[in-house]
């Protein structure tokens, strides 16, 4: 109990970025021409070590009908990894758009810049962020991402969240899986979040998460982020 509120004492003044602030999980959605959202962030990650990765920046521009060009750039450091940048360079493509089911394709090309327990170096990704609308106020947003690490061996990672609506805010409750095929091993999050639209282009978000593998190392996360869109 104690280092659970120690970990939640971070978030007073740490950051934490996910693929889809601020869920780990992709949605489909895409900016309109020449729009351009840039989310600013920073993350960590206590467990085994702590990790920390700030500033971040997490740029997405509309490049043309449905059509998103993304550049991430990060800083990350621990207690065995130093000045160690990040990079995420995709394209999102919402081929499929309705009322109620829309559906992306998300070529990636990653660069971790601190190992994980299931990337190190360079990566390449191919991921399918898929949305429901449930009602006007319920959301459900999953992505399939297959993942070619150069180091490692290929595996898939499964993310879901529920997104519930109401005026300026909104609520999510995350499960994110990953495979490590090298390891023979899962890891679980389980994440809860929450996004303010203070105005209409400024928005707040947050989140904090719990992480397992094989049900057995364990970390918190958490997360706060601003996003601006011009």
């Amino acid at each position: 109990m104690k280092n659970l509120l120690k970990y939640l004492g971070l978030l007073l003044y740490i950051n934490f970025l996910y693929a889809g602030p601020p869920m780990m999980s992709d949605d489909p959605f895409t900016p309109e021409v020449n729009e351009l959202e840039i989310n600013f962030a920073s993350e960590v990650e206590n467990g085994e070590d702590l990790t920390i990765v700030a500033p971040i920046i997490d740029i997405n521009y509309g490049i043309y009908p449905h059509l998103q060009l993304t550049l991430e750039r990060a800083y990350a450091f621990s207690n065995s990894h130093y000045n160690s940048n990040g990079l995420e360079v995709a394209l999102k493509y919402h081929f499929y758009r309705g009322d109620i089911l829309n559906i992306a394709l998300y070529p990636k090309y990653l660069f971790y810049p601190i190992n994980t327990p299931f990337d190190d170096g360079e990566s390449y990704e191919f991921q399918i962020p898929i949305s429901v609308q449930l009602s006007n106020n319920l959301e459900w947003v999953s992505s399939f991402s297959y993942l070619y690490p150069q180091k490692e061996k290929s595996h898939y990672e499964i993310g879901s969240y529920l997104a519930y609506t109401q005026k300026q805010a909104t609520y999510y409750i995350e499960t994110y899986i990953e495979e490590n095929p090298t390891q023979r091993s899962i890891a679980t999050t389980l994440n809860m979040g929450y996004f303010y639209q203070y105005r209409e282009n400024i928005g707040f978000m947050g989140s904090i998460g719990y992480e397992s593998i094989n049900a057995k190392k364990e970390a918190i996360l958490s997360y706060l982020g601003l996003q601006i869109i011009f």
